[in-house]
């Protein structure tokens, strides 16, 4: 095991990467990196963290995904019999 990959496991943080094969795994996460970038400008760090936290709370409770048959995440997985993600 690698010195940084034992001590991210160590911290109780459990590393993100495809699995072999699996070229999709993170592409839900891509997805939401691309389309904050897109609808959104930051100057400073402190503009930036609200805009996450606020961008967050709307990506997973208001913005729609064809993916989803036009349903946010959180009004998806309610209707997956699931928790829904934070919507702050």
């Amino acid at each position: 095991m690698a010195a940084n990959t034992k001590h991210i496991a160590n911290l109780g943080i459990l590393q993100s990467m495809n699995r072999p094969g699996k070229m999709n795994d993170n592409a839900h996460m891509e997805s939401f990196f691309h389309s904050m970038k897109a609808e959104s400008l930051f100057e400073t760090d402190a503009q930036l963290r609200k805009a996450l936290h606020s961008y967050v709370g709307f990506y997973n409770s208001q913005r729609l995904h064809s993916s989803l048959n036009y349903l946010p995440p959180a009004a998806f997985e309610w209707t997956q019999g699931r928790q829904p993600p934070c919507v702050n």
